[in-house]
């Protein structure tokens, strides 16, 4: 079942101050549940979809009725299957559409409409998949990312049944370099190693993630909030 959200507020802990802004909310149509508010006032994000069908290499459930989205039952972070850019066909099981690429201070400051942010250097090393030294789906993501996979190792180095469509190419994360000094942090899924060399001004494609401890108030890797607009 869905939760119910009172027009972007978290519920009150007190079961008799609940039921009351409950009746408040209901006369006054302000109460959502991913519909609009008639106020005007600011909703927040959407809720995460609902799990749907059958979990993905024992660790990654499916969300929504088109599964365009996974939750990685490990880590709790939810991930969109495909490159900034494209979308999710259900019906292909495959992703549509061209990938943009954006320099990393812009890619710091995404946060889409529906909560989904650039990930950190530790959040897109989960997803490091290394066939040569994985041998459970309980165990992808547990490398020395400076190392890599090593060879011979299947490339990309991310799960292919979750993320079909992904390259053999650098992606952001919104971690800076420490040891250089204007150049952010990526991950080069060819070998699933870390790119440390990378001028913010460079282009690159990303993956968004999205944490649902973060509720209805999700930001940016810089602190920014949810916009409507595509930038």
């Amino acid at each position: 079942m869905q939760a119910v959200r009172f027009c972007g507020f978290r519920p009150l802990l007190s079961p008799v101050l609940a039921v009351s802004l409950v009746s408040v909310t209901l006369l006054t149509g302000c109460l959502s549940s991913g519909g609009s508010s008639g106020g005007g006032e600011e909703e927040g994000v959407p809720p995460l979809p609902e799990a749907a069908g059958e979990v993905l290499r024992e660790r990654y459930q499916p969300l929504g009725e088109s599964a365009a989205i996974v939750l990685d039952t490990k880590t709790n972070l939810a991930w969109k299957r495909c490159y900034y850019g494209q979308t999710w066909s259900s019906e292909l099981s495959a992703c549509e559409g061209s990938a943009r690429t954006l320099t990393w201070t812009v890619a710091r400051s995404l946060i889409d409409a529906d909560g989904f942010r650039l990930p950190d250097l530790q959040e897109l090393k989960s997803l490091v998949y290394c066939n040569n030294l994985h041998t459970s789906p309980n165990e992808i993501g547990e490398l020395d990312i400076a190392e890599g996979c090593g060879s011979p190792t299947l490339s990309p180095t991310i799960e292919p049944t979750v993320f079909p469509d992904m390259r053999q190419l650098t992606v952001w994360t919104s971690s800076a370099s420490e040891s250089i000094e204007g150049a952010g942090l990526g991950i080069q899924f060819g070998s699933g190693v870390l790119s440390d060399f990378n001028s913010v001004e460079a282009d690159y494609r990303i993956i968004l993630v999205r944490n649902p401890e973060d509720g209805d108030d999700p930001r940016a890797a810089d602190g920014s909030r949810p916009r409507t607009n595509d930038q």
